[in-house]
């Protein structure tokens, strides 16, 4: 992406695509994380600030809650129900499905959380002239 394309004006649609999948909020460049559970102190290419204010980046818990609960928890719960696996065996299910959805889609999840923050103030993205940074 050149100079001018990341002057461009970012949407609420781009803002949305760019987060579920895990690219910068403002350029759209791949590789915000500096490892699975980090984020980058700065977007490689656009410069962006991603070090927000302590505790900003705890909303992955309330993404991580409801993915869970449609995910891992219900599905279990059906299965208990219909007789499918007993009570043990939903809990053990239960238990490594939490782990391995949180663990595996946490990088992913830091990504929405920006997502989210820069859907509902769109005119803070540098490319849309603002700072980047909460007000």
């Amino acid at each position: 992406m050149n100079a001018a394309e990341s002057l461009r004006p970012v949407g609420r649609g781009a803002i949305v695509a760019r987060g579920l999948t895990g690219r910068c909020p403002n350029c759209g460049t791949l590789g915000m994380h500096r490892d699975w559970f980090h984020l980058r102190s700065h977007c490689r290419d656009c410069d962006l600030d991603l070090e927000m204010d302590e505790g900003f980046y705890s909303g992955t818990t309330s993404f991580g809650y409801v993915l869970i609960l449609l995910v891992v928890v219900l599905p279990v719960v059906f299965l208990v129900i219909f007789n499918v696996v007993g009570v043990f065996g939903a809990i053990a299910i239960c238990i490594a499905g939490t782990v391995g959805l949180t663990v595996g889609l946490y990088p992913i999840m830091l990504s929405w959380v920006l997502m989210s923050y820069y859907l509902w103030f769109p005119e803070q993205l540098p490319a849309n002239g603002g700072t980047g940074r909460p007000k």
